[in-house]
This record gives C-alpha cells, structure tokens and sequence, in this order.
C-alpha cells in the first residue's frame, strides 16, 4: 500500500511539475495580446502550499496532532510573514485575517482527509485474510 501511494504521490507531484512548468513559460499569451503564465513567484507559493498541506495531510494520516499544530503554526508564520515583508500589508486588515483563516481552513481539511486515509488504510490491513487461517 505505501509504494501504491509512494507511486501516486509521484505522478501527481510529475503532473502538476509539468503544469506549472508550462505556465511557466515567457512565450505564452493570452488570446488579446497580454503575456500569460505563471510568474516563479507564484510558482514557488502554490508550490510550498501544496508541500505544506502534504504535510498536514500527512500528519493526519500518522494521527500525529502535536507534529500538525506545529506545521499548522510554522505555516501560518510563513504566511504572515509574506504578506506582511512581500505583499507590504499591515496585520490589522481584513485581508491578511482571510488569508490566514483560509490557511488554516486549508490545513485542517487536509488533516481530516489524511485522517480518513489512514482510517482507511487501518481497516484495509485488519481485514485481510490470514494465508494460515484458509
């Protein structure tokens, strides 16, 4: 089962390295003239929040909660931290609390969701047949 996912994992991660890599690319346009893609900038983010919601996920998965308060924490400082030195934004507004909801939002359903896998995986493995019991 962990080298199905392993293998899983890996075509999503090749997936989306190929996508981004093609947004990536300075020759796109859009169809009235203005250059397309995605900026390395905005790369680089998505890119770190899909590795840190893997890691939420991942916790949740190893019902590990103390290890996913600590990527839950570490994650939100990172965020304030780009709005606040990157986006210039002052923590008193309502955009940097969105964000910051939405980032936990994001964090906790990835915990739940590597709950049910390992939910799942746990059941998997206790329901299988004993060769010595047939």
């Amino acid at each position: 089962m962990g080298r199905a996912f392993g293998v899983g994992g890996w075509l999503l991660y090749s997936a989306l390295a190929a996508d981004i890599s093609r947004s990536l690319g300075a020759a796109q346009c859009n169809t009235d003239g203005r250059p397309g893609g995605m900026t390395v900038t905005v790369g680089t983010l998505v890119g770190l929040l899909a590795f840190w919601m893997a890691a939420c996920c991942f916790c949740g998965l190893k019902g590990r909660y103390v290890w996913f308060a600590a990527v839950l924490l570490f994650g939100l400082t990172l965020n304030l931290i780009w709005m606040m030195v990157g986006l210039d934004a002052s923590i008193r507004e309502i955009h940097v609390l969105v964000a910051q909801i939405s980032a936990t939002m994001y964090a906790v359903i990835a915990f739940v969701i590597g709950r049910f896998l390992g939910r799942i995986r746990r059941a998997w493995a206790e329901s299988a047949v004993d060769e010595a019991g047939i």
